[in-house]
């Protein structure tokens, strides 16, 4: 995995689902690019308000994608500024 540098973050972008719960795949369905993630790496040259595991939001056409030999197959990996992460999304 890389090591982000000043105040970039490294998030895993969310899947989008091709198939319901009730397990009904849905060809072609959902193909815009998800603007969610889980944050997997955070700087450790400066001071963050994120931490590794926090659920984001972040600007849909900001970032850029990477892969790497760890990054798991089927998911896409950005590396984005900080600044550019809107919210975190709290589940309840």
């Amino acid at each position: 995995m890389i090591k982000p540098m000043g105040t970039n973050v490294v998030v895993k972008v969310d899947k989008n689902e091709t198939v319901t719960k009730g397990g009904i795949i849905l060809p072609g369905f959902n193909e815009e690019p998800k603007d969610t993630g889980t944050v997997i790496r955070v700087s450790i040259n400066k001071p963050s308000q994120l931490k590794e595991g926090d659920r984001v939001l972040f600007a849909r056409d900001s970032g850029q994608d990477f892969v790497t030999p760890d990054c798991e197959e089927g998911y896409r990996y950005i590396l984005i500024a900080e600044r550019n992460i809107f919210a975190t999304i709290i589940d309840e």
